[in-house]
């Protein structure tokens, strides 16, 4: 058996040097245990190489260990006294029984031959759940632990929003949302709760990324009930320094929230002093979003944005960008008590914009896909007709469907457009032709479809059926959005 170790512990091994003309320098020597470990030092001497690899070779009888895939707890935390149940998914290569060893991080341990375990914690505290699954020939594999706090429990934040349009939000008309809190019928704290409205371009990447509902309110108290305090202050040095200090030498550093959100995870020495700062391997992402948010605001507090009320109702501005999905995000940062860390929760609701971009997916009949630039566009047939389909799609409150496309030179020949509801042949919705001729200054071209009312609060099929060009000689041209707006 070969296994990789990482290549921090090159260290803990002693080879000699061997001479080689080739770039790729191996050591092989056996361990005090019995195992060869192979070491391969990369392209370059004595320096921290990527291609760099610590490999063993253990000699195996016949018995294999058995492996863990998984290790779950039924609630990350709880009240006190906090109880749950773990489970570990593990089998054995040869089908041998398995005996799980558990380690609840408070000095108890459990031996079962059972796979589900429950856990009792009675003081408050971060705990480390892991297991050591042994055959009965002895071999054995353990568990990465599994983190749970014991003393407060995370809040259920929920986001509602109540748009007319239940596809997407139409810019100039009215969103209604509403944030509620659940923390087991503790009072809730409406200081600490944060909401709010973010546009969004690629929102199913980047709804959870840093900076996105951070709340200013939320990182504040969340490093006053970690073990922040003990080595930071908001404006005084202490053993670290404060986080004002950290906030102005980051506060122009465009990387600053991936560069100390990795710093308090990993922790680490040397840029404040000789002191080692503790690593956080086991910080929850939303609490070290609200954490790095907080930070970084000090230094400008001027640009923090004050929270939306828990619920109302907001108006997307006219010039939204196309492509923008619209975000309301709400956090909540409770506090359970003296000595017992503040938990916090995130939740977010979107809605998409009202212009749709192509997935290359869709259902049509004579279109072909162009891929450009990471886009997809839509070539409807210059020689005979030819249709395209958007599902799922709330007309309540449109007016009007923009179809832009261009050509791709100058063109004798117009396209008409028709939308027609659920079937190709079905209601006529609207219609409008895209003329011929190109403007070098915009090379884009609208086909400005006016929309039949549809009221009904349904979900429908929009097919866009495209006629054949009149002209002889019909140049190219390709779809790339169709835009619904309101009156």
């Amino acid at each position: 058996m070969v296994t990789m170790l990482p290549s921090g512990d090159f260290d803990k091994m002693e080879p000699f040097m061997q001479h080689t003309q080739f770039n790729a320098v191996i050591d092989m020597e056996t361990g005090p245990d019995g195992k060869i470990y192979l070491l391969e030092y990369g392209h370059g001497w004595y320096s921290k190489n990527p291609d760099a690899g610590l490999s063993v070779i253990e000699y195996n009888a016949g018995n294999r260990p058995p492996e863990i895939t998984s290790v779950k707890v039924s609630k990350p935390a709880g009240l006190l006294p906090f109880s749950g149940t773990a489970t570990v998914e593990a089998k054995d290569p040869e089908n041998d029984p398995i005996t799980y060893t558990w380690d609840f991080g408070n000095g108890i341990t459990k031996v079962s031959t059972k796979r589900e375990v429950d856990f009792n914690y009675a003081t408050a505290g971060d705990y480390n759940i892991s297991v050591e699954a042994k055959d009965d020939k002895g071999a054995s594999v353990k568990s990465k632990p599994v983190a749970v706090y014991a003393g407060n429990e995370f809040p259920d934040v929920a986001v509602t929003i109540n748009g007319e349009n239940k596809s997407f939000y139409l810019p100039g008309k009215p969103v209604s949302y509403n944030v509620s809190v659940n923390q087991n019928k503790t009072p809730v704290d409406t200081s600490a709760l944060y909401v709010s409205v973010d546009y969004i371009e690629n929102a199913n990447r980047d709804i959870g990324r840093a900076g996105v509902g951070a709340s200013f309110t939320a990182g504040k108290i969340l490093t006053q009930t970690l073990d922040c305090k003990s080595c930071h202050k908001e404006n005084e040095k202490s053993i670290g320094p404060s986080f004002q200090q950290v906030s102005e030498k980051y506060s122009k550093d465009k990387n600053a929230n991936d560069y100390l959100s990795e710093k308090v995870t990993k922790g680490g020495s040397g840029v404040w002093g000789d002191v080692a700062m503790s690593a956080h391997p086991n910080i929850v992402q939303t609490d070290l979003r609200q954490i790095v948010h907080y930070i970084l605001a000090l230094a400008n507090k001027d640009a923090v944005k004050k929270s939306l009320p828990a619920s109302g109702t907001i108006v997307a501005p006219l010039d939204s960008k196309k492509n923008a999905a619209l975000v309301i995000s709400a956090t909540y940062s409770n506090k359970h008590g003296d000595n017992v860390k503040a938990l916090s929760s995130r939740n977010a609701a979107m809605l998409r914009s009202s212009c749709v971009f192509f997935t290359g997916k869709e259902n049509k009949k004579g279109v072909n896909v162009i891929n450009q630039n990471n886009l997809h566009y839509l070539e409807p047939s210059a020689t005979e007709p030819s249709w395209f389909v958007i599902d799922s799609t709330d007309l309540t409150g449109v007016a009007i469907a923009d179809i832009t496309a261009k050509w791709d030179s100058v063109s004798n020949a117009a396209y008409a457009f028709e939308i027609r509801l659920d079937a190709a042949d079905g209601k006529l919705l609207g219609h409008d032709e895209i003329k011929p001729g190109i403007d070098n200054k915009n090379p884009a071209v609208i086909a400005h479809c006016k929309i039949a009312a549809v009221t009904d609060r349904s979900y429908h099929r929009l097919f866009f059926i495209t006629a054949v060009p009149k002209a002889k000689s019909v140049k190219r041209i390709i779809i790339e959005s169709v835009q619904f707006k309101a009156k």
